[in-house]
Formats: structure tokens, sequence, C-alpha cells
């Protein structure tokens, strides 16, 4: 569907529920916020819905302590799925499946398959789910004051790593030039997101380090964390996601890094990264049923890895 149709489907709707990814990342968690304020404006009846506590992972967003962790299906006339292309990669996969529901995607992920059958609008170019809502809260004719400025700034912050990472375009830095205009603050957004990490962050980051394996032949490094690391460190595996971004813009002999986080027992998450434009992680990734983008990509598999070796057992 075009832009046209897509916002002629949002002003339709009177009750609306918009879902993020499973774990949602900066630019999930910042899309939920920006299109809930933005539909409050419009005086739609509009929920955020999250499994997981966003509060803690990102205070400083407006709006995070309206979420809600049960959906609630009761006469919604649309389902806005923000930042993911498919149901299985949604919080709410089985009570959406469940329902014929009207349902729309947003997402800047490529589109491989369409096994739901759903509407969608999908901008492969944008550097973020954010930068795609920021034309269409536009054409909503919403005015984007300081409070959604700053959640769409966050989203272009973290998914491209302080506009760092290759996905970073003239298009992005123009926004976050107009959004910077509206109120936004920067500084504020990367301190709290990157900068002000407790000690315990830092010890997780020492035992990626301690564990840190470099193979020259494929100018690749690769580190793992196993779940007795996160026990004995006494850490929320949610904590683990930022240290692939890290190494990549860290460490120069790596053209690409793989961090292995084993989030409970039996289930290993993986993280691709590569600053090398003419590598696409997006394929391999999906060889492990992941996906993501060409830079940045991820996927889960069943498994355990040996706290001494990083070797993975099946």
């Amino acid at each position: 569907m075009n832009k046209t149709e897509l916002v002629k489907k949002i002003l339709a709707a009177h009750k609306i529920a918009v879902v993020s990814h499973k774990k949602p990342d900066g630019d999930a968690v910042s899309s939920l916020m920006a299109l809930v304020l933005s539909l409050h404006k419009l005086n739609k009846e509009i929920i955020a819905y999250t499994k997981i506590d966003i509060s803690s992972q990102f205070p400083f967003l407006p709006g995070v302590l309206f979420t809600k962790d049960k959906l609630d299906a009761r006469n919604i006339d649309l389902v806005i799925l923000l930042d993911h292309n498919v149901l299985v990669r949604g919080e709410f996969q089985e009570e959406l499946s469940k329902r014929k529901l009207p349902m729309i995607i947003i997402d800047h992920h490529p589109l491989t398959v369409n096994p739901d059958g759903l509407l969608y609008y999908i901008d492969e170019k944008a550097a973020a789910t954010t930068e795609i809502l920021f034309e269409i809260i536009g054409l909503l004719g919403v005015k984007i004051d300081k409070q959604i400025a700053t959640c769409l700034l966050t989203g272009l912050v973290t998914d491209t790593n302080s506009f760092q990472n290759q996905n970073t375009t003239l298009k992005t830095l123009k926004l976050a030039s107009d959004l910077l205009n509206n109120g936004a603050n920067l500084s504020k957004i990367i301190n709290s997101t990157y900068k002000e990490k407790p000690l315990s962050d830092w010890k997780l980051m020492g035992r990626a380090l301690k564990n840190l394996k470099y193979i020259k032949k494929y100018n690749m490094a690769y580190a793992f964390i196993s779940n007795r690391d996160l026990e004995e460190l006494n850490i929320d595996k949610e904590k683990a996601s930022g240290i692939s971004n890290y190494l990549i813009l860290s460490l120069k002999e790596a053209k690409i890094v793989l961090t292995l986080i084993e989030e409970e027992a039996g289930v290993i998450k993986g993280s691709l990264r590569t600053r090398d434009a003419s590598i696409n992680l997006n394929k391999v990734a999906e060889i492990f049923g992941g996906g993501g983008h060409r830079g940045a990509s991820g996927f889960v598999v069943s498994g355990k890895i040996s706290h001494q070796t990083g070797e993975i057992k099946y």
C-alpha cells in the first residue's frame, strides 16, 4: 500500500492497537511512543502493547509508562505492527493470529515473503522505522512537538548507532536536524542510551572482551556470553544486546562481528554486524531463521554455550 492509503486507513479507525516486535529495541519502542502521542492528538483511542518493561530501558521517553502487556482486542478497528514485518516476530503472535483484525505493517526491514497476507508499508531505504513515521505523522496532519520529536530522534539514534552505521543517509541527518529544531535533545538521548551505564554493564562487556576471538581468514571476530555469565553477574539478558555494536565500531581488524548470547538454558541469540557495505548479513541470518538488514541482523537458535570454550552444543 502507498502512503496515501495508509493514512486513510489510520484516519478511518477509532480504536487502534500498536504492537512492537519481541524484545523491542530503541527504534521499536520509540515508534510505539511516537505513534501513540501523535494519534492522541487526533483524539484516537490508541493503546501501545509490549510485554516487557520498557520504562526501565528508556525512562526518558515520553509515554513509556502507559503501555500494556496484555492484549485487549475488544472493539479494535486497526492493529499497527511496528518495526517488524511478520507476525511470528511480534510480541502477540498467538493472540493476533486467532483474531481476524485489520492489521497493517509499518517497517524498514526487507520483506522477503508475506506469509500472513497483511497490508504493509515498507521503506527499506529508511534508517529506522521512526524515519518513516516522521513523514506519516506529517501526512496525518499532526504537528510534531518536543515529545514526539524526542521519540522519533531516539529511533534514529539507536538504529544508526549514533549516526555511525552505514544505513545513515543525508535524509537521516536532515530529519535529525528537523527534530532538533522541534525540541528533541540529542545529548540527553545519547547520554541515556549509550553513556550512562551501570557498573554491571561494564562487567558484562569485560566478560565479552575476555571471550573475544578473531578468525583472520574471514576478517571476523566473535564473542560469547554464556547463561552462567549472566547469572554470575546477576544481569538482565537484554543488557547484552549492544555488545556487537560496540565491537564493530571499535575493532580495527574485523569486518564482521558476531556476538552469541545464551539468554536462557537452550536458547542462544546471535547478533551480526558489519561496516562493509558489500556484505549482506541479512542473508546469513535468514539461514538460521532470523533477519534484519545488510549491516545488522540477528537470529535465535537452540543450543548451549560452554562457559569456558564458547563451543555451542546442540
